[in-house]
C-alpha cells in the first residue's frame, strides 16, 4: 500500500486517541481505555507494516497507547468521590496494571526512547 492507505493505521490511532480523551472527559473511562487498547493492536510488530513506520516506531506508539489506557482505568477508579472495593473496580486495577506492564515490557525492548516519549508527549 502506498499514499493515503499506508497512513490509515496511524491516522486511525490518532483519531482513537482524540476520541478516547473525549470519552475520558465525559467520564467514560472504560470505553476510552478499550478504544486505546484496540488502537494499540493496530500497530503490532508483525501486522502494522502498512502504517509506514518501523517496528521500533510502532512499538513506541503501542507503549504510549497502553500507558494512556492504563491511566484511564486508574482515573476511572478515582473519578468518584470515594474508591469502592467492588469487583468492577478491582478488575479495572488489575487490567490497568497489565496494560502498564505490557507498556514497560515494550519500552524496554526499544533501543532508545524516541524524542516524543522522552519529552512526555503523547501520540501525534
Amino acid at each position: 500500500r502506498t499514499g493515503r492507505h499506508a497512513a490509515a493505521p496511524m491516522a486511525a490511532a490518532g483519531r482513537a486517541v482524540r476520541l478516547a480523551l473525549a470519552l475520558g472527559d465525559a467520564g467514560r473511562w472504560t470505553a476510552g481505555a478499550q478504544l486505546l487498547h484496540l488502537a494499540s493492536g493496530v500497530l503490532t510488530d508483525v501486522g502494522g507494516e502498512d502504517a509506514g513506520l518501523s517496528v521500533i516506531e510502532r512499538r513506541a506508539r503501542r507503549v504510549e497507547l497502553l500507558a494512556l489506557a492504563s491511566g484511564f482505568l486508574i482515573d476511572k477508579c478515582y473519578a468518584s468521590t470515594y474508591v469502592r472495593s467492588d469487583e468492577d473496580e478491582c478488575r479495572n486495577i488489575v487490567v490497568a496494571i497489565d496494560f502498564a506492564k505490557r507498556a514497560v515490557d515494550l519500552a524496554q525492548r526499544l533501543p532508545s526512547a524516541p524524542d516524543n516519549l522522552s519529552r512526555g508527549r503523547g501520540p501525534e
